[in-house]
């Protein structure tokens, strides 16, 4: 097939930020008591799920033990409050909110992976999917919804990141028309979407088991965390946390990891916007 088409230069960012106020606060602009914000990553089977020893797996299981390693003082960041075979639940604890993240080992190839994928996407803050990306199939809303109804959430914040080769050619204006209404005719408010523009590898430098994945470092950044454990001096733009991917990735391995939707993000912190401190 000869496919012609024209080459557009976009507008490169040079500085936006997440919607850390929506994120930490919901929708009110001054924040009233403690929210719950739920994190829900998702990882796929690289060949077969039942195999024990599937790529897939092993992501799982060292996503899991990131989590469970992260300690401030000798003290574990995340509580594990829930663990099975293929399912491990963290609790995180601060000034400000209290997280849930869920990681979750799924068969692609199952219903029970549409049940999840379609809960996910319509009550997650933050909602990511690390594997094959099936040319758009797995996440194609118009399969994981019916008909008519509402795909995604109109008013709420989220923060999105489809982790699986090239997958900026298939999430993108369906995501953004979903969540259009009459306050936001783009849908771009309350949606920023982290996409891969080339291949991307399913777990970086081999079996280290201290290798950092572009999950956890994005997660850890937007709950105001170092990768490391350490609580941050400051909130990170969108361009460091996307840094961070890149530098752990390497030359060889990035996998040109980008944000849509960020063109309507604040471009500076507000003074009064601070870093959650961990109870």
């Amino acid at each position: 097939h000869l496919v012609e088409a024209t080459l557009i230069r976009g507008t490169k960012t040079v500085k936006t930020y997440p919607e850390f106020r929506k994120l930490y606060y919901g929708n009110s602009d001054q924040g009233s008591g403690l929210r719950t914000i739920k994190v829900d990553l998702m990882i796929g089977q690289d060949d077969r799920f039942k195999n024990p020893k599937d790529f897939g797996r092993k992501v799982f299981n060292h996503d899991a033990k990131l989590f469970e390693g992260m300690s401030i003082d000798d003290e574990q960041v995340f509580k594990l409050v829930r663990s099975s075979e293929n399912y491990r639940r963290f609790r995180y604890d601060t000034d400000l909110f209290r997280a849930y993240i869920n990681i979750y080992y799924v068969d692609t190839e199952h219903s029970r992976f549409d049940e999840v994928a379609a809960r996910g996407l319509q009550r997650s803050d933050i909602f990511i999917y690390a594997g094959h990306s099936s040319e758009g199939y797995y996440f194609d809303l118009k399969r994981l919804y019916e008909e008519g109804q509402e795909a995604l959430p109109k008013d709420m914040y989220q923060i999105m990141f489809f982790n699986g080769c090239t997958t900026s050619s298939y999430y993108n204006d369906n995501y953004f028309n979903a969540k259009k209404s009459k306050k936001d005719k783009r849908g771009t408010k309350y949606l920023d979407l982290v996409t891969n523009a080339i291949g991307a590898p399913f777990l970086l430098e081999g079996n280290d088991s201290r290798a950092l994945t572009s999950e956890f470092i994005l997660i850890s950044n937007l709950l105001g965390l170092d990768p490391s454990g350490k609580v941050l001096d400051e909130l990170p733009s969108w361009q460091v946390i996307l840094g961070q991917i890149t530098a752990n990735a390497t030359f060889d391995f990035t996998a040109l990891t980008s944000v849509q939707g960020d063109e309507d993000n604040p471009k500076r912190l507000a003074r009064d916007l601070k870093v959650p401190v961990p109870l």
